[in-house]
């Protein structure tokens, strides 16, 4: 994805403000569903890592009743459709909501890393946007997630108060994910 400027339009300079909260009912047995996954997971190659952390949150959401589009993901309905797995709810064979939509990327920066997975999150208009991945370098969880949330969903004009972002950042030092939720306000 090519970066472009900001313009120096009214909008694009707005800065939506957002605040850590606590995990909603449906976040919660996310991050509880993804500390499961961590349990013998030594050794895993990438690719087994996004499908263990995608069968996990698929199952949750064909628990409840939404259908879950993911590639290579044994509860998916469907192939994988815009992101990397999404929870879609239909009347008759109208789309009508989108519960959640995942980015999952071990790749920290660069074409087609954590930054380029993440834009995709804040455009999309769901319940929550869930993004796993892993933080550049030696840079901490908390520092990444404010870079992400102040260098995109603050200057993004379609941002509304309610979005809800929840974070799972690999935290190689505990081989676990460190969590945090944000939400936007007016």
């Amino acid at each position: 994805m090519t970066k472009k400027p900001i313009s120096k339009s009214s909008h694009a300079q707005r800065l939506a403000p957002y605040i850590r909260t606590k995990p909603d009912q449906t976040e919660s047995k996310i991050i509880d569903a993804l500390k499961g996954v961590c349990n013998n997971a030594e050794g895993l190659d990438g690719k087994a890592w996004t499908r263990r952390v995608k069968e996990s949150v698929a199952r949750l959401g064909r628990d409840g009743k939404h259908e879950v589009c993911a590639n290579r993901c044994k509860h998916a309905h469907g192939r994988e459709w815009l992101y990397d797995l999404c929870w879609l709810d239909y009347q008759k064979d109208s789309l009508i909501g989108a519960k959640l939509v995942m980015e999952v990327e071990w790749q920290p920066g660069g074409p087609g890393g954590a930054e380029d997975d993440f834009q995709k999150l804040v455009l999309a208009r769901a319940d929550h946007r869930v993004m796993i991945f892993c933080p550049k370098g030696k840079e901490k969880t908390e520092k990444a997630v404010n870079r992400l949330l102040s260098q995109f969903v603050e200057r993004f004009r379609h941002s509304s108060p309610g979005d809800r972002y929840l974070f799972g950042c690999w935290n190689s030092g505990t081989s676990g994910f460190d969590f945090s939720v944000f939400k936007l306000v007016s």
